[in-house]
Parts: structure tokens; C-alpha cells; sequence
């Protein structure tokens, strides 16, 4: 408990020492605690000191702004902001050495202060009356006439003397003074200014200066609660919960799928939650209930029907390319038999934080970072917004700044299209509605998993998934990496050319085995890691070479060397993405190491490959060169290819 909360008797003997011949105690509330945090951690702590109940309901909390700060001294002047203490409910009295916490709506910290609900001005209007900052002033008055005569109390300063401070009363004597110049810290006697913002973050109820609140003497009202903004249903398992409450201080809340909260748990309370309906698809209903330290609410329950996600369209994002600066793309293709019409589709993209919030229906999913209409878009095949069956476009940051890698497909440049590794978008065929979700390009905040790279869809089938957490890399039969570089230097028939898409089905290293071996489909024969021919190359090594998995050849075509180096020449073919190529050495065929490692005295380290020959339309002939240090008897090298 408080110093200053004591019984009505030990306090008026507390006063009584405390006072002098010229101090004046109060008769009225008073301000008791004032915390200017940062962001929006603002409160305001007032206090009964008198013997007798008080009714707030007329009383004016006044906030001075900035160079009006000391406008108040003066009679007449009007204050800035103004809030009527009669809103908060259901304290409208307070009890003598009772306490009442104020907060500014989004006050977060410290953690322990426990403001009522209906004592954070939210309301229009009254919202801007918690958001002062160290150089303006607050002043309590009896009536809307502003007077020095009906000033209860005022906590003042003269300049930016309030910043990041908290200030806590030693007793209720006058605190404040209508003279030019006067502020707060000239009343050291009244108030203490001896604790910083960290000390009242870890303070105990027993410390002065702990933010004390009103306790609730009723349990908080449940108004309202709905599913995904009452949506009749949804293709989404997640869904926003929305509900509104009055009186009180909701503390916990609860929600479950039975009406006995069977299995449920409460949780903190937040101004909406999200929730996973479970079950597979068909009716769902959910119970809602909160609670504070007075008591349980009301149960309020709401229903939706989820079904079955079915794309209402066959367009697909086909590319994805997040380079540096502005160099930023998306390719999208129509994969399916008939044109579609992008007039009053949608794009749009969410960031950071927000990147999953396309899995969810409700408040929420309406409010993307970025809103990007494609009715404005005219397709260059067409001369239209219509994208005609097998049509691809790319939709660019800034062409005029960052072109298409390679250059022979126009892009529709569009300033929104800017994203980052951690950014998701989604494409709806009308409004922003889960039941108007087309495709999405998916990542997390957490692991910026489109950082710098570039994906090529490997296949029409759903890319991806309503499951938390899950994000483009969770589907590699559908979606594969490619280096920017293979991007940035492809030409218009290959599938990794922002532009072209072979139309679905297998593509990449699938699509070169159907060619390769026609009509079998024995994995000892046509897998990544056979060797039909027993050349001792893999079938991976032939697609990235441009080899012949039926007739023996070597990967590496040329190899020289001298004293510490050694150079080798190797086909990459063109038309090879989904795999990743590296080189690795060993000193005798077993062990094999990565560029740069070491074993025993010697070190080997791969340069950045150059092209030697690159005539041809279907490969490129690539020299890297080793650098060798140590004294090795004999150094080996390889080229691994893999894929996801």
C-alpha cells in the first residue's frame, strides 16, 4: 500500500504534523503521481486525501499544451484539452485515501499499472488529454469556469523540466502556485522528484511511488463479441475476434468451442484476439467470456461456417525477386484455358509484423500495409486489363530506375510493388475477402525468408498455407530458389526470365528428366542422384553441365594447374534452375571440404567463376580457379549439385 493511503484518522494526523503555519492541505482530489514515459506511457495518478467521499463528475482534468503551458495562471484562458472525470464509471465517487489511475489509451508500461478501462480518455476529443510531454501542464478544476479560484490542483512547468520524469506527492498540501515562473520542482516540500521512470517500474505497492489504482468494486461488462467482423463464414481457419466492454478493468479473457470452457485458458486481456477454428470445415461456434478481480462476465458466443479453400481463379504468382534497392518483382501468369478480366482485383502486401495476417478473417485483414488495384493495369498482349490463357506479366518497383533483368519483357511498373524478405502478398479476385483469396506469396516476420533471392513456381498446385508459421520455402515441390544472378542474366524462354513461365507441370530438373528419359520412370534410372550411364556423374551434375545422362562424359572438361592453384572449366547450363552448385576439395577422396576450410596445413579456396565461352544459346562455359595453401600431397576437386 501507498504512504499516502492510510485511514481517514491516521491521515488527518499525518497532515497535522506534516503541516505548517502556511501550508494549505487540500479539500478536494488531488494529483498524487505524475509518470511522462516514453511513447505513449503517460499516466496520471489522483487521490482522495480528505475524510470524506468525493464525486468526480464535474470535476475538469485540463491539459496545457506546449506554449500555452502557463496559460492557466491567468483567468479566463482556455486549456488545450479537457476531460470530465463524471466518464469514468463505475468510480464516479472516490473513496477518502482511495486512489485513481489515468492512462493514455495505449500505455503499455510499467507493466503493473492497472488503469480502469474507462479511465484511458479514448473517446473523441478526449483522446490527446493523456498525451502530454514534459513541457506541458496539467491542472484539476471544481467546474468548466477557468479560474484560480476553482483550481483543486495542478502539477506545472515552465519549459521541457517534465521529460521521461515521474513526480509522487509527499503529502496534500499546495503543490502549485499562480506566479509567472513557478513549476513543480520549486515545491519540494509536496513533491518528490527523487525516482526515475525505472524505479517506478520495479516499485511495490508499500513504495510512494507506485501507481496505485482504484479497485473494481464490479466485474467489467461484456457489450459485444463477434467472429471476423460477423463474416457468414470463411475459407480461413484463423479468424479475429472482436468484442467491446464497459466498466471495469477486463484483466483475462476467455474463449473455447463448448460452453463450459472445457480445456480453455485464460488469457490477457487485448482489444482483439485471434483464434484457430478447429475441426475441418462445416458450423463453428465460439463462447466468449472476460474477467477482472471483481468478477466473471457474461457469456457472449458468435458463429461462422468455415469451408473448403477453392482458388475462384487460375492466376498464380509465378516469380518472386527481392533485390537490392528498388530492384524488387513480381511475375504473374494466367495458368489457366480461359482470359480473365484483372479489372477490380486487388493486390496486396503486408509487412513486417503484419506479414501472416492474410491467413486470418476480420478486423485486421482488411488494413494491409499496401493496397495496390489492378483495374489500372493494361496488359501489352491485350492493351486491356484482360490476361489472356498462358499470359504473364511482371510488376515492377520502378522500371525507369530498375528494369527487368534481362531486359526483353516490359514490366508494368507500379511504386507499391517494394518489398522486403519478411513482407507476404496476397491476390484477390475482388474485394479483400478470404473467399476472394486467389494466390499468396508467403513469408514471416520472423524469418525474413525472402531476403535477397528469387523463387520460381514449379508447379500450379497451392503454394501455400493458412498454418501459422508456414511460408513459401514450407512448399519445395512448388516453389524453387534461384540465385539472382541466374535471374539477372537469363534470357526469355527460360523459366527463372522474369516473364516466361512454361504454363504448369513440371519444370526444372522434373521437367528435364521427362525429356531425358522418355517414357521411364524407374528413380534408379531417371533420379537426381543416378548414374544410368555410369560415367560417374549424377544426373543432377548432367542437368547443371548440360550433360548427356546417357552417354559417359565428364563434368569437368579441363583442368591445369601449378604450384598452389588449380583451374578447372565446366559447362552451367542455361536452362537450369532449383538446384544450387558448389565446389568442394579433398586430400584423399574421403573426407571433402568446403571453400575455405582447412585439413591439417592446408586451406583451398574457390574464386568467383568467370566465363570463358558463352556463344552458346543452351550453356555457358564457366573457369574456376583454386587457391592452395599448405603442402598437400595430392588436392581433389568436385562439383556438388543439390536441391531442396
Amino acid at each position: 500500500m501507498k504512504l499516502l493511503s492510510l485511514s481517514s484518522l491516521s491521515l488527518l494526523s499525518l497532515l497535522a504534523l506534516s503541516s505548517n503555519a502556511s501550508a494549505q492541505a487540500a479539500t478536494s482530489i488531488v494529483i498524487s503521481q505524475y509518470y511522462e514515459g516514453t511513447g505513449n506511457n503517460k499516466y496520471l495518478e489522483l487521490w482522495n486525501p480528505t475524510a470524506s467521499p468525493i464525486p468526480l463528475a464535474g470535476i475538469k482534468l485540463t491539459h496545457w499544451n506546449n506554449a500555452s503551458r502557463q496559460n492557466w495562471k491567468t483567468d479566463g484562458n482556455i486549456p488545450t484539452y479537457v476531460y470530465d472525470l463524471g466518464n469514468v464509471s463505475p468510480g464516479i465517487t472516490l473513496a477518502p485515501g482511495e486512489f485513481l489511475l489515468l492512462a493514455n489509451p495505449a500505455a503499455a508500461a510499467p507493466a503493473y499499472a492497472v488503469a480502469n478501462a474507462d479511465a484511458k480518455p479514448a473517446t473523441s476529443g478526449n483522446t490527446a488529454i493523456m498525451q502530454f510531454n514534459g513541457d506541458d501542464s496539467i491542472v484539476l478544476y471544481s467546474s468548466d469556469t477557468y479560474t484560480a479560484a476553482n483550481i483543486l490542483d495542478a502539477i506545472s512547468f515552465t519549459g521541457n523540466n517534465g521529460v521521461d520524469k515521474t513526480f509522487y506527492r509527499l503529502n496534500s498540501e499546495k503543490g502549485w502556485s499562480i506566479d509567472l515562473g513557478s513549476q513543480v520542482t520549486d515545491f519540494s516540500s509536496v513533491w518528490a522528484t527523487d525516482k526515475v521512470l525505472a524505479d517506478v517500474a520495479s516499485a511495490t505497492a508499500a513504495d510512494p511511488w507506485y501507481l496505485a489504482f482504484k479497485p473494481d468494486v464490479l466485474p467489467p461488462v461484456l457489450d459485444s463479441f463477434t467472429i471476423a467482423a460477423d463474416s457468414p463464414s470463411t475459407v480461413t481457419p484463423g479468424v479475429v475476434l472482436t468484442y467491446t466492454t464497459s466498466g471495469g478493468n477486463p484483466l483475462e479473457f476467455q474463449v473455447a468451442d463448448n460452453a463450459d470452457f472445457t480445456g480453455a485458458t485464460w488469457q490477457p486481456y487485448a482489444a482483439s484476439s485471434r483464434t484457430l477454428l478447429t475441426g475441418g470445415p462445416g458450423t463453428k461456434t465460439l463462447y466468449f467470456r472476460v474477467r477482472n478481480a471483481s468478477g466473471t462476465t457474461t457469456v457472449l458466443s458468435d458463429s461462422i461456417d468455415l469451408t473448403e479453400f477453392a482458388p475462384t481463379s487460375k492466376i498464380r504468382f509465378t516469380q518472386y525477386y527481392e533485390g537490392t534497392s528498388n530492384s524488387k518483382f513480381l511475375e504473374i501468369t494466367n495458368t489457366g484455358d480461359t482470359e480473365v478480366d484483372l479489372a477490380g482485383w486487388t493486390l496486396m502486401r503486408w509487412t513486417n509484423q503484419t506479414a501472416e495476417d492474410y491467413k486470418f478473417t476480420g478486423a485486421g485483414t482488411g488494413a494491409p500495409s499496401q493496397a495496390i488495384p489492378l483495374t489500372g493495369l493494361v496488359v501489352p498482349a491485350t492493351s486491356t486489363p484482360i490476361l489472356p490463357p498462358g499470359g504473364t506479366i511482371v510488376l515492377a518497383n520502378n522500371i525507369t530506375i530498375n528494369p527487368p533483368p534481362g531486359g526483353t519483357t516490359a514490366a508494368l511498373a507500379n511504386g507499391n510493388i517494394s518489398h522486403n524478405g519478411n513482407d507476404s502478398y496476397a491476390l484477390y479476385s475482388g474485394p479483400v475477402d478470404p473467399a476472394n483469396l486467389v494466390d499468396a506469396v508467403g513469408f514471416t516476420d520472423l524469418g525474413n525468408e525472402g531476403q535477397d533471392k528469387s523463387f520460381v513456381r514449379l508447379a500450379t498446385t497451392q503454394g501455400f498455407s493458412f498454418t501459422a508459421g508456414s511460408n513459401l520455402t514450407s512448399f519445395p515441390t512448388v516453389w524453387s530458389e534461384v540465385p539472382l544472378a541466374d535471374v539477372d542474366s537469363a534470357f526469355l524462354g527460360q523459366n527463372n526470365h522474369l516473364g516466361t513461365y512454361p504454363g504448369g507441370g513440371p519444370v526444372g530438373y522434373d521437367a528435364w528428366a521427362l525429356t531425358a528419359f522418355p517414357g521411364i520412370t524407374d528413380p534408379a534410372i531417371t533420379g537426381f542422384s543416378a548414374d544410368p550411364d555410369g560415367d560417374g556423374v549424377a544426373n543432377g551434375v548432367e542437368y547443371y553441365t548440360s550433360g548427356d545422362p546417357l552417354v559417359g562424359s565428364a563434368a569437368i572438361r579441363s583442368i591445369t594447374g601449378q604450384p598452389g592453384q588449380l583451374t578447372a572449366t565446366y559447362r552451367r547450363s542455361r536452362t537450369a534452375p532449383g538446384v544450387t552448385a558448389a565446389w568442394q576439395w579433398s586430400t584423399d577422396l574421403k573426407s571433402w571440404n568446403e571453400s575455405g576450410a582447412a585439413a591439417g596445413d592446408t586451406a583451398v579456396f574457390f574464386g568467383t567463376p568467370e566465363i570463358v565461352d558463352g556463344s552458346d544459346p543452351a550453356w555457358e562455359l564457366l573457369a574456376i580457379t583454386a587457391q592452395i595453401s599448405g603442402n598437400p600431397g595430392a588436392v581433389y576437386i568436385r562439383l556438388k549439385v543439390t536441391r531442396p
